[in-house]
């Protein structure tokens, strides 16, 4: 009976596997690709990376970092994934200034959120990393910035920077939310019926002009997907039913 159990358990429990959007990179030997210091992000895997992206090596710790102007790195999801009405899909980056002192203006230093292809290119949902010599401010592209590090830029720390896009039921229309160490900063009503048409969405990195004011270093990032939450409560009913199949049914 328990090994019939186990059986069906496992087999249910496959229908509330989250999809192959999910990762989680910290771009050090723990990583499938096994990161060592000097490493093209390029190399990975599932990473497709323009070469001024590579694993370097600071204070003994292993970071993917950049000191080049507008470069991308887009990571690689599954030909079976989909992004379906109601989920959400949730980026957080670990991400520092390489060399704050070099911020000498309000510049926008880097740029993470979601694409439908898999080809260099910057993202067109996301957040905008922006810092002056001395706050740091976020914003949804094309959107406003708002102060959530004051005094913040110089202090050398990584901080935990979130977005989360979930697509709604209304045509073209996503609800886009952005935190900065895992605090709300501010959410929005996006239209793109590009992204909207899409089955799938490309995570990408940019570091925008950040690469012109000391270099952008990355700590991990990661992908979480979170199903509508309908399909957890069907995934979760089926569940309920095989055990009870598998407690009253007996063994051939």
């Amino acid at each position: 009976m328990i090994k019939k159990f186990i059986t069906i358990f496992a087999t249910c429990a496959a229908t509330i596997t989250l999809s192959a959007q999910n990762f989680n990179y910290n771009f050090d030997a723990t990583d499938t690709d096994a990161w060592q210091n000097g490493n093209l992000l390029n190399s990975g895997a599932a990473i497709l990376a323009q070469n001024p992206w590579v694993i370097t090596t600071v204070d003994s710790n292993l970071y993917a970092s950049n000191a080049a102007v507008f470069n991308r790195a887009v990571f690689f999801t599954s030909n079976d994934d989909t992004f379906d009405v109601g989920e959400t899909i949730t980026l957080e980056l670990s991400y520092k200034f390489a060399d704050a002192s070099l911020i000498n203006t309000g510049t926008t230093m880097f740029r993470f959120g979601f694409k439908d292809t898999y080809a260099n290119g910057t993202a067109a949902i996301g957040m905008d990393i922006n810092a002056t010599p001395a706050d740091i401010r976020i914003k949804g592209i094309g959107e406003s910035n708002v102060t959530v590090g004051a005094n913040a830029t110089q202090d050398g720390l990584f901080h935990t920077y979130t977005t989360a896009i979930t697509k709604t039921a209304v045509a073209n229309t996503f609800n886009l939310s952005i935190s900065f160490d895992n605090v709300e900063a501010a959410s929005y009503t996006v239209v793109n019926s590009t992204l909207y048409g899409a089955t799938r969405l490309f995570p990408v990195l940019d570091t925008q002009s950040g690469g012109s004011k000391g270099g952008a270093l990355v700590d991990s990032f990661s992908s979480t997907v979170v199903p509508e939450s309908s399909a957890f409560a069907a995934s979760f009913g089926i569940l309920a039913l095989a055990c009870v199949v598998a407690r009253r049914k007996p063994l051939a």
